[in-house]
């Protein structure tokens, strides 16, 4: 009976609440046009928005002023659907422009992207306005804009020039940016542009002779303002642009060989996810200072004095989808080239062509390869990039290591990353050297087969006397496995 009694009663709660809201929600469609449009409940709205589609243009006017106050509520909410429904509604005078300004900069991410559609819904003709902020933006608004403004195409250049005919930067060199990203449907802007490579302000010429080449590539006028952006060591995405302008240029862009070069001596290189200024410097000099590229041309250019050229050379071949196999004896003789980026670069074809085809010359590229980590730091994501290399000799691996761990040739911390990247295969050949005479290749065996998780009674074993080592290294490395372990 208390049961039924209790079931009753939160079945009556129930109702009530039921009751409560629908009282509340009906409520609401009583309420004026502009309260309904910013409501909480989704299909207050949309009933208010159905309401509004049917309104003439004259009777959605009185609105705006109502929207606008809605959207300076404490409510992150209601400030993008007021914003939403001034888009909908389509009128773009002072308050609205104030209000989508005041939204790039509000503390909801929600609201600021309506701001950005609201603006881009203005289209072109607004565009000026947005350029007197857009270095305030944040930089998820200012891509938004960027591919908004290429939506529009040739309809976006004309503002656009206007802009950067008119303002003082920053808004002028926005604008430049904008008519380079726009690419060839910038083609009126050309004249325009053209003139702006003597402004005043370095941004505007920079971006100016980006727009011109995109246009034009065979354009030469832009080459004092490459010469100027090039000589600043400071690289960011204009100088890989220009660089990518000189290429389709060609041989037309030779006055700045020299500049390049000299850029190219303190540049850096790396295998890691980002863009290095030596490969990007060495592909654009490869367009406009080409040299041969057949087999005895490269074979001539890794002897060349100039590191450059021997770099170049070495790059060219790495950069081939599939390197010829002909390529291996020239690749492993770079091999001792004193040059890091060349001695780099050679490595990478090496794997790109496949070691394992050079059979003849594993022990010492192997030790090549391996003793070659200590002089790297200058190229990033180097050890990352090399040792898959040596990873593709699988077993036939072991035993190079092992012979050069026992003539000292290599210490162990050089030995314990040379099997990072190879397969479980490989893996498991190395558990006989667990017995091996040489203690320095047991303890090998054991940190490798440690660290990979492959423990048994003979890997614990050598671990926990290393864990007493006199060398500060191998004490560390075991105790670290062994903990790793426990855990």
């Amino acid at each position: 009976m208390k049961n039924r009694k209790r079931q009753l009663f939160l079945f009556g709660l129930l109702l009530l609440a039921l009751a409560g809201t629908v009282y509340y929600k009906r409520g609401e469609l009583f309420l004026p046009l502009h309260k309904r449009l910013v409501s909480s409940h989704d299909e207050i709205r949309n009933l208010a928005y159905i309401k509004l589609g049917k309104l003439s243009e004259d009777t959605k006017a009185p609105l705006v002023t109502d929207l606008l106050l809605h959207t300076q509520s404490q409510d992150e909410n209601e400030r993008r659907y007021a914003l939403y429904a001034l888009r909908k509604i389509n009128i773009i005078d002072e308050g609205v422009k104030s209000a989508i300004h005041t939204g790039f900069h509000d503390s909801s991410e929600a609201v600021r992207k309506e701001a950005m559609a609201s603006a881009l819904n203005a289209g072109p003709t607004y565009f000026p306005q947005i350029l007197k902020s857009f270095s305030n933006l944040n930089a998820d608004l200012k891509s938004e804009f960027v591919t908004g403004v290429q939506r529009f195409g040739a309809d976006a250049v004309a503002p656009l020039v206007e802009t950067l005919d008119k303002e003082k930067p920053p808004a002028r060199s926005e604008a430049a940016f904008l008519l380079w990203k726009l690419g060839r449907d910038s083609t009126q802007a050309y004249p325009t542009l053209i003139t702006h490579l003597k402004d005043p302000d370095r941004q505007t010429r920079i971006y100016s002779a980006l727009a011109v080449n995109v246009i034009r590539s065979s354009e030469t006028k832009t080459l004092n303002v490459y010469k100027e952006l090039l000589a600043d060591p400071n690289w960011e995405a204009p100088h890989y642009a220009a660089l990518e302008a000189l290429s389709k240029m060609g041989k037309k862009a030779k006055s700045l060989v020299p500049l390049l070069e000299k850029a190219s001596l303190k540049a850096a290189d790396g295998f890691e996810q980002e863009s290095y200024q030596r490969p990007a410097i060495a592909r654009a000099l490869g367009q406009i200072n080409p040299r041969a590229t057949n087999f005895k041309g490269l074979e001539w250019d890794l002897k060349n004095k100039s590191p450059l050229v021997r770099y170049r050379a070495a790059l060219f071949i790495g950069d081939e989808e599939k390197p010829s196999v002909i390529f291996l004896p020239m690749l492993i003789k770079a091999l001792d080239d004193t040059d890091d980026f060349v001695f780099a670069r050679a490595v990478y074809g090496l794997g790109k062509i496949g070691i394992k085809e050079s059979k003849r010359y594993h022990a010492s590229l192997v030790q090549k390869i391996l003793l070659s980590n200590k002089r790297m730091e200058k190229v990033k994501g180097y050890e990352a990039m090399a040792m898959p290399v040596l990873a593709q000799l699988e077993t036939e691996l072991i035993p190079h290591v092992v012979m050069l761990l026992q003539s000292k040739t290599i210490s162990l911390p050089v030995a314990d990353v040379s099997l990072s990247y190879s397969g479980s295969d490989a893996l498991a050949s190395l558990k006989p050297y667990l017995e091996y005479t040489n203690s320095d290749v047991r303890l090998w065996a054991a940190l490798v087969l440690g660290k990979k998780g492959m423990m048994d009674d003979k890997v614990k074993r050598e671990l926990d006397k290393a864990t007493k080592s006199a060398n500060p290294w191998v004490a560390a490395r075991a105790n670290e496995i062994l903990s790793n372990l426990k855990v």
